[in-house]
């Protein structure tokens, strides 16, 4: 299959909601050239890594497991999280992104997948908010987090297709604030900082 028509498949675009999930119904007409059964000959695999917005970008987590954040257009700080896989038909893949230590935040997304030379990745990373974290006393400044990132196929209601498969993997990642950013390390309303036990941040 071409990366051409891999990049076809339609997919719903996700959201800066700390916790959403925007799937969608399915499109059947995404299986009309695709045999998904043929790519259930191999066991799934899932790397999970970091992108660029936009891209078929994969790039895999750095070695001592910092995790680069960024402030987001409609405010907190995000991470943009990309997902490598084999063993999963790439027609329409629900890519999930959850954190489930110190926090719980979650997201998911009906992503579009483009074919690699390692098997297929999302066409676009994943924006992912991380904080603020809404949690008193809780601070994810350089902070160890328990990722758990979750693919599963979703065929809807059409017809034709194998038993759906999904692959879910943690990841322990440290929140990285960028460098001299004082309103990621400090502010608690809009950055990574711990709230205190009684606090406002509606002004």
């Amino acid at each position: 299959m071409s990366i051409a028509l891999a990049l076809s498949f339609l997919a719903a675009c996700g959201g800066d909601a700390p916790n959403a999930a925007n799937t969608g119904p399915v499109n059947c007409h995404v299986f009309d050239e695709l045999d998904c059964a043929s790519f259930h000959d191999v066991e799934p695999t899932l790397e999970v890594g970091t992108g660029v917005d936009g891209a078929p970008v994969f790039e895999p987590l750095s070695a001592d497991g910092g995790l680069p954040v960024y402030y987001g257009p409609q405010g907190g700080y995000h991470a943009w999280l990309q997902a490598r896989m084999t063993g999963l038909c790439p027609a329409s893949v629900v890519f999930s992104r959850r954190i489930v230590d110190p926090i719980l935040r979650f997201q998911s997304t009906r992503a579009r997948m483009a074919a690699s030379d390692d098997g297929w990745v999302a066409s676009s990373a994943q924006q992912t908010f991380l904080c603020p974290t809404n949690v008193a006393g809780v601070s994810l400044v350089d902070t160890t987090v328990d990722l758990e990132v979750t693919l599963r196929e979703d065929f809807g209601t059409c017809a034709g297709q194998p038993e759906p498969r999904s692959i879910t993997k943690h990841v322990p990642v440290r929140i990285e604030c960028p460098a001299g950013d004082d309103r990621c390390t400090d502010d608690f309303c809009h950055g990574c900082a711990a709230p205190p036990e009684s606090y406002d941040c509606s002004g």
